[in-house]
């Protein structure tokens, strides 16, 4: 009895195990690209996503599909962030909910482009601090991203 329940025991975790999504973590320079299979649709779920930090603590920058968040340890953001690539016109978040700030759709595909062509962007909390931030990396991580939600 003993070796027919350790027999099925064994069976149900190498069944559960081969059902576990699949992670896929590159790294482009700063940037990291982040995905894991959905097992409904077969498709990948990524995100872009790099750390930055200063003398005030730490923070993130995140893309996925369907937003572009900021995010602070430390500083309250409720001010919100305004992203500058390139010295080029700044690009304000909209939604500041103190731990992190949102960024419309359309301004995310407008930094993706200005991204993938720069050089530096500058992460400017509101009334607090900017940080630079090197773009290195980038352009090849997207197209990776991109890759990897279609493929």
């Amino acid at each position: 009895m003993l070796k027919i329940f350790l027999f099925c025991l064994l069976f149900s975790i190498k069944s559960f195990a081969q059902n576990l999504p699949n992670e896929l973590n590159k790294p482009f320079g700063e940037w990291l690209v982040s995905c894991k299979q959905n097992l409904m649709t077969a498709k990948n779920e990524c995100f872009i996503g790099s750390p930055f930090k200063n003398e005030q603590g730490r923070g993130a920058i995140v893309f996925t599909k369907y937003y572009l968040a900021v995010a602070h340890n430390d500083l309250n953001l409720t001010r919100g962030v305004n992203f500058k690539v390139d010295r080029q016109k700044e690009v304000s978040s909209y939604m500041n909910t103190g731990l992190n700030v949102f960024f419309k759709n359309s301004d995310r595909q407008t930094l993706i482009t200005q991204m993938s062509k720069g050089r530096e962007l500058s992460i400017i909390i509101k009334g607090i601090t900017e940080i630079d931030k090197s773009l290195e990396g980038f352009a090849e991580a997207y197209k990776f991203y991109i890759k990897q939600i279609e493929g």
